[in-house]
């Protein structure tokens, strides 16, 4: 990456991919418990943690930054992260109460 994208272009890879595998590791712990309604997300999680560890390893020994399969995999993470962000967030949901109006005497 930074023999053809410079090292701004490496720092935005870098950051893409560490933040990716950072996410990925908060929804394992956050959905750690199998009996929960989500338990599910924990393993996936898991799994998309480790297949992009993998890929970045075999990434150290060949030139594959640009494969589509890296983009697949951060979009699986991202699209796996937004949603339990908007399940959390509708589990958290409650709109406000109308204030009752003061009697006028």
């Amino acid at each position: 990456m930074l023999g053809e994208q410079g090292y701004f272009g490496l720092a935005l890879w870098l950051a893409i991919n560490l933040i990716g595998l950072v996410r990925m590791e908060v929804v394992r712990r956050r959905y750690r418990d199998p009996d929960g309604a989500f338990a599910w997300a924990g393993p996936l999680a898991a799994a998309l943690q480790s297949g992009h560890i993998v890929y970045l390893l075999g990434a150290a020994f060949i030139a594959i930054a640009f494969q589509p399969f890296i983009y697949m995999l951060i979009g699986a993470q991202i699209g796996l992260d937004t949603y339990l962000a908007r399940k959390r967030s509708e589990e958290s949901f409650r709109p406000m109460r109308r204030a009752t109006p003061a009697a006028s005497a």
